[in-house]
């Protein structure tokens, strides 16, 4: 709750150019406030990615398992929170490091398995068709092997398939 209050809040920072030097200070800040302690200062973890930009999250993360010993920040997520905690910061951090790969997975899961959870589909798809739709697409067929659409066809049916479909071909 407290993450999404501060994403709410509107004090990110929108630098596209992050420096190296703090991305290294952050990602030592999260180590000391989770792995790197016994229990977690949740309130640092809030701090950081409640205030940085999405290529910040991306450096923080990159230098992470340096500081961490190998462990990657996801993995630290991981194993540092529980419940709905862990679910919002491990999507957030997902989505900040590589949107098109998140949201690829999004598609997945609302394909796989037995019937179609389709409003996790239309979220995906609709949300994104006028922003990075193309590169999801792309995404998708490097993580899982397949074409997106053809997955899609294979799990839909009628004249909700057939919509899908010409909402996919025109990106």
């Amino acid at each position: 709750k407290r993450v999404l209050v501060s994403l709410l809040q509107g004090f990110r920072s929108e630098n596209m150019s992050p420096d190296p030097e703090k991305c290294r200070k952050d990602a030592e800040e999260l180590y000391k406030a989770g792995e790197g302690k016994l229990g977690t200062d949740e309130a640092m973890f809030v701090k950081i990615f409640g205030t940085r930009s999405n290529a910040e999250i991306r450096c923080i993360s990159e230098i992470y398992p340096q500081v961490a010993k190998g462990h990657t920040l996801i993995k630290a997520i991981e194993g540092e929170f529980s419940g709905n905690s862990k679910k919002t910061l491990k999507s957030l951090v997902e989505c900040m490091i590589d949107p098109h790969a998140y949201f690829a997975q999004r598609v997945e899961k609302s394909i796989k398995g037995l019937g179609t959870n389709e409003k996790l589909l239309n979220r995906v798809l609709i949300s994104r068709s006028e922003i990075d739709l193309s590169q999801i697409k792309m995404a998708y067929q490097a993580q899982f092997n397949k074409n997106m659409i053809d997955a899609i066809k294979g799990d839909t049916s009628g004249h909700y398939r057939e919509g899908l479909v010409e909402l996919l071909n025109h990106f």
